[in-house]
């Protein structure tokens, strides 16, 4: 494990790599409570399609394995199934725009904070004190602790 080997070689302190577990823990049970609650949106969606159509999911999933097409298997319902698809990509589309929206709004506060000393992409900005600054400034690894990153007891 490479944090362990930071340890053992002192470039990193227990505390620290105690700290980085933690956060390495917290971002996997995010992504899979996020995996889950998409899993669990598809499966929702497949139900709400299967009901347009007319079939159960397990027939609508046979019927395509089988090369029928969705229009053939909705016959009469057709339209209300294409309504569905329509509704479903809108939805998606306007959940993309807004997450469009929240990163140019995140860049350009990032782009004022790199501009005015406050922050860089990996910490505490450009220049003397921030992450590109010289040994013994501190470092973008500061985010972590003392130890990470130049600075005293860290690595460059």
């Amino acid at each position: 494990d490479q944090v362990q080997t930071w340890v053992d070689e002192g470039a990193i302190s227990e505390q620290d790599a105690e700290a980085f577990a933690r956060v390495q823990e917290q971002v996997q049970a995010e992504r899979d409570e996020r995996r889950a609650e998409r899993e669990a949106q598809r499966e929702q969606h497949r139900q709400e399609l299967a009901d347009a159509a007319g079939v159960t999911p397990e027939q609508l999933q046979e019927r395509l394995r089988d090369g029928e097409t969705l229009a053939e298997i909705a016959g009469d319902n057709a339209d209300a199934v294409r309504q569905l698809l329509m509704t479903r990509t809108q939805e998606r589309l306007a959940d993309a725009q807004e997450r469009l929206d929240d990163a140019e709004a995140s860049i350009d506060e990032r782009v004022d904070a790199i501009m005015n000393g406050e922050g860089g992409p990996m910490g505490e900005g450009f220049g003397p004190g921030g992450h590109r600054g010289g040994p013994g400034e501190g470092g973008a690894g500061e985010a972590f602790g003392s130890g990470f990153g130049p600075g005293p007891g860290g690595t460059a």
